[in-house]
């Protein structure tokens, strides 16, 4: 009986605890954005490289890890996930040519993409 117990306390506590995660995202939270997968970046919706140049920047994603960037808008899809739109904390623009990037925020957070700091 006591096995059963603390299997139930053990299971709510993590679910309560994968919940406050997740909606602790909101508008004016910061994230650093992390190291890609294999192919790339997965969950963040970077501009093609065309674009980039056409928009007289430079085409360096390996420039985007370790950079600080602000949750400007957001929106929550009908399947639970949370779309937002990033922009550099520092006021620059990403890649010298593009002011907002958009990101699925539950799943870059989930693989590593996105992480949240805390001020």
């Amino acid at each position: 009986m006591k096995k059963y117990i603390f299997l139930v306390v053990v299971t709510f506590g993590m679910l309560s605890q994968a919940q406050t995660t997740m909606t602790n995202i909101e508008i004016g939270s910061v994230f650093k954005i992390g190291k890609p997968t294999k192919t790339g970046y997965a969950h963040l919706q970077l501009p093609r490289a065309n674009m980039i140049i056409k928009g007289g920047g430079i085409v360096d994603y390996k420039s985007l890890v370790g950079n600080v960037v602000v949750v400007a808008a957001m929106d929550k899809e009908e399947n639970g996930d949370t779309t937002v739109k990033l922009k550099l904390k520092n006021g620059k623009r990403f890649f010298g040519s593009h002011t907002i990037v958009s990101a699925n925020a539950t799943k870059a957070i989930e693989t590593g993409e996105l992480r949240l700091i805390t001020e």
